[in-house]
């Protein structure tokens, strides 16, 4: 297909646009995801992204999230649906969950502890699958021997346990007595 549109540059390519007027410097966006090694990209640009298909689109040209996409078989055209990403915003110590345009647009009119907010982009997390019935049942069988193997030795000790504490008990309750007996004695004595 044709190439994309040149997007905003990034902070390193030039002077910042408006700093004078606006404290914020830029905004660093961050690709998340366990499979990317360091388990993140990033990069810092000199413009804010109004909404979060720029965000998607800034991520796609400079940070690969075409490539994740196919990695973990997701649609990117089904990003911008509710609840296929997970967007979070960074502003110094503060962490903000942004939902919708609406909300990155109030997270970074609203950044105040960092002149460089971030804006952190995690693709939904794998689904863990279930082995089909006929996958486990041979399994299954052997894991259910094992169990059962696994919570007899449990009752065992269990049992060799309660029996040596209850014959610490009654050597405990014969020493009492004969403690008695001998203060008995001695009180006898005295």
């Amino acid at each position: 297909g044709p190439p994309p549109p040149p997007g905003p540059p990034p902070a390193s390519a030039g002077a910042v646009a408006g700093a004078a007027a606006d404290p914020i410097k830029g905004v660093r966006l961050i690709l998340a995801d366990p499979s990317i090694g360091g388990g993140q990209r990033v990069m810092t640009f000199s413009t804010k992204p109004l909404c979060i298909t720029e965000v998607l689109d800034l991520l796609t040209r400079h940070l690969g999230l075409q490539d994740l996409c196919r990695v973990r078989s997701v649609d990117p055209s089904k990003l911008t649906d509710e609840g296929n990403i997970t967007v979070t915003g960074f502003d110094g110590p503060r962490r903000v969950p942004i939902r919708g345009d609406g909300g990155l647009v109030s997270f970074l009119a609203g950044a105040s502890q960092s002149n460089i907010p971030s804006v952190e982009v995690q693709l939904p997390r794998a689904e863990v699958r279930r082995p089909k019935v006929e996958e486990r049942t041979g399994a299954s069988c052997r894991e259910a021997r094992d169990r059962v193997e696994q919570l007899e030795d449990a009752n065992f000790k269990l049992l060799r346990a309660t029996d040596k504490l209850s014959r610490r008990i009654d050597e405990l309750d014969r020493l009492v007595v004969a403690n008695k007996e001998e203060a008995r004695r001695n009180v006898a004595v005295a």
